[in-house]
């Protein structure tokens, strides 16, 4: 099997994503530089990046402090304080880590600090920016995995009554034990599992908000590393974020029309519109009795909610309380890159496609956007997998088919339709055993009822070995129809790619933690392909 699976070839991949990876002309014009222009931005004579100023460095260090985070991250928060760049990636505070492609964010950016700095001489240090910001709670809320038996399974946290709070606020509560201990029971008992259950019960405590479990969570498993992490949602620097807020106030009309302007030119080079721009709405929200509401342009008022505002008393409101407000995906990046010197953001395929409509955005605040890194991609195919897949000459794209394709492509060259067969084996015997009566009958005509009695027990027979191989026939494809819904059920669960619906905790434990340093190592320099990492 092939190692390596061409971007192109995975399901529901877009034009522009696949434009992005090949660096066409077309999609080019979008983004600042190609993600291949790396030498471009170190071998400049000046940076052109913020540094981090004193205030949020004293907020890394206590909330790195607070996650546990190993003595490689503050090496790296001190290099930070004499200017080092920054390589950023996020996610949003997914139960145990959330889907695998945030663990291949985190560790892609991890990678290419290291490279980057050992490339050219200048501290780099990877970041992860904590989306603490969101309130979609059903994304985050739950887990999924392959059981013993080989099927999906989906655990959850009670939906909350309040849908719109932030989740990163939300304490997980006595149901987190639950998910933990149902989650075990699910799984095989492996030497790495004590490791693992103490993991999850040390991170993942009823006390503990969603930001804080994930972050514990993930300062363990990249300890190695030196990750950085944030979470925006904090006082202590709230302050910085006034500027950045109070612009997309008073120029919320350029804004619009910058975003609106690089969305129309995005679209008629062909490429889809990933963030759907609506009228009269800043890109922040404004949080009331816990409730993240948008907040809405009505003529020369901001709405929100119940609460209304001119330009000036929002203004004032931000400045008085910076935390009420929280930003959409346009302006997130932004501050980001704001309070970061970020040189490389690390994102997957939907991320891109939201980075093609903001340049002109980050214009707009006089900011260069960063080069923007396609994340490592993988399946990782366990050898029990990986032997079905031999057995029945499968490759991955192969596994993308629907079920009954998939089946077909199986059976295609044994699917016998036994019964014309034995239909016609049956006409064959009984006009040979006829014509040889009549030959023997004209001899003896005693030999003729004898030769029809034989024609009649070579029919029972005949008629009997067609049950037994009908029967053995559907045992076989029920076989086959098992082995292959393992096989999807493991590579492609639920019609998606394996990255965006399993969780690292599932293979942490049949694997230990060294997979993480497998992952690590698998990813290299040419974001091109989708690897296959085999176990």
């Amino acid at each position: 099997m092939s190692h390596t699976v061409n971007a192109s070839e995975l399901p529901g991949t877009s034009s522009l994503y696949q434009d992005y990876l090949n660096q066409t002309e077309s999609i080019t014009p979008f983004f600042e530089y190609r993600f291949s222009d790396v030498d471009h931005l170190f071998l400049q004579e000046e940076s052109f990046l913020p540094v981090c100023s004193p205030q949020l460095i004293t907020v890394l260090e206590r909330q790195n402090r607070e996650f546990g985070s190993s003595e490689l991250t503050f090496t790296h928060i001190q290099h930070l304080k004499n200017g080092a760049r920054t390589i950023v990636t996020g996610q949003q505070l997914g139960l145990f880590g959330g889907p695998l492609y945030t663990i291949y964010k985190a560790l892609t950016a991890c990678k290419l600090a290291a490279q980057w700095q050992e490339m050219y001489d200048v501290p780099c240090v990877p970041v992860f920016w904590l989306e603490a910001f969101d309130h979609d709670f059903a994304e985050v809320n739950h887990i999924d995995y392959a059981t013993l038996q080989n099927e999906l399974r989906r655990l959850s946290l009670p939906q909350p009554d309040n849908s719109a709070q932030i989740v990163s606020q939300r304490r997980l509560g006595d149901e987190i034990r639950k998910i933990i201990d149902s989650f075990v029971d699910d799984n095989p008992v492996t030497d790495f599992l004590p490791a693992v259950l103490a993991l999850l019960n040390d991170t993942y405590r009823p006390e503990y908000t969603f930001s804080g479990a994930f972050g514990r969570f993930l300062a363990q498993l990249m300890a190695t590393y030196g990750l950085v992490l944030f979470n925006p949602l904090d006082e202590a620097c709230a302050n910085l974020y006034i500027p950045v807020f109070q612009k997309a106030v008073s120029d919320a009309s350029a804004l619009d029309s910058a975003l609106q302007s690089q969305t129309n030119a995005l679209k008629d080079a062909g490429y889809h519109q990933q963030i759907q721009l609506r009228d009269s709405q800043l890109h922040l929200f404004y949080t009331v009795d816990g409730i993240r509401q948008r907040i809405r342009i009505e003529g020369d008022q901001f709405q929100a909610g119940l609460h209304a505002f001119s330009e000036t008393e929002l203004c004032q409101e931000i400045e008085a309380h910076p935390l009420k407000f929280t930003t959409d995906v346009v302006l997130r990046p932004i501050l980001q890159d704001i309070l970061f010197p970020t040189v490389a953001y690390v994102a997957g395929p939907g991320e891109i496609a939201y980075f093609a409509q903001l340049k002109a955005a980050y214009h707009l605040y006089e900011q260069a956007m960063p080069l923007i890194y396609p994340r490592a991609s993988f399946t990782i195919i366990e050898g029990k997998i990986r032997k079905s897949l031999a057995k029945y000459h499968l490759s991955l794209t192969d596994v993308f088919l629907d079920s009954k394709s998939l089946f077909r492509r199986v059976i295609g060259d044994v699917d016998i339709d036994l019964a014309p067969v034995f239909a016609q084996v049956h006409a064959n015997m009984s006009a040979e055993l006829r014509s040889l009566a009549q030959l023997v009958g004209s001899i003896d005509p005693n030999l003729a009822s004898a030769t029809e009695n034989a024609l009649q027990k070579i029919k029972y027979q005949i008629d009997k070995l067609e049950e037994r191989s009908i029967a053995a026939q559907q045992k076989n494809q029920k076989v086959i129809t098992g082995q292959l819904a393992k096989i999807q059920a493991h590579l492609y669960p639920n019609g998606n790619l394996q990255e965006r619906v399993f969780n690292i905790v599932y293979y942490l434990i049949r694997y230990g933690f060294d997979l993480i340093k497998t992952i690590y190592g698998a990813i290299d320099d040419r974001p091109v392909a989708h690897r296959l990492i085999e176990l």
